[in-house]
């Protein structure tokens, strides 16, 4: 199960409260998240090598108003899609589907998506989303993570032109 009891309470659980089966309601959460996901990946201001999206921002308040778990798989869920071709990413289709888009310049900041929305879920959970200063906090340490692994992942991509050499 995706809701805990003991957690205390995200934003999702106050607004729609869990259900007979609360699989439906987690599943139904999940792919309206994806389909969030997919329209933000849309919203961008095109840059070389990776857009400015509007991604991350709602990783941040999926993992805030879900939790760490049903954030974690929402985005699973988002990156599964990509993984099967679908053209959920920014720039699809135009540089590529699925997996090979997925190994691209992109694929650290995808990566970094999943870990922040479990951090941010998680740290939610524990209560501190309820003032503004430890919601700053939350979504600073939410973005580090994203960057962490996107510009770690954009390190290693070989520049224009040059040679990949092992």
């Amino acid at each position: 199960m995706l809701y805990s009891e003991s957690a205390s309470p995200t934003l999702i659980n106050e607004l729609v409260p869990p259900l007979e089966h609360p699989w439906i309601r987690n599943i139904v959460l999940a792919l309206a998240g994806s389909m969030i996901l997919t329209i933000s990946s849309k919203l961008q201001i095109p840059m070389y090598p990776v857009p400015i999206t509007m991604q991350p921002f709602v990783v941040l308040i999926l993992g805030m108003a879900l939790g760490s778990r049903l954030a974690a798989a929402t985005v699973a869920l988002y990156l599964l899609e990509g993984a099967m071709g679908l053209a959920v990413f920014a720039n699809t289709p135009e540089k590529g589907l699925g997996i090979g888009y997925m190994l691209g310049t992109t694929g650290g900041y995808l990566v970094g998506f999943f870990f922040a929305a479990f951090l941010c879920g998680k740290l939610a959970e524990q209560g501190w989303d309820r003032s503004y200063k430890k919601t700053f906090l939350i979504m600073t340490l939410g973005l580090v993570v994203i960057y962490f692994f996107g510009v770690s992942w954009l390190s290693l991509q070989p520049f224009p032109g040059e040679s990949v050499t092992f």
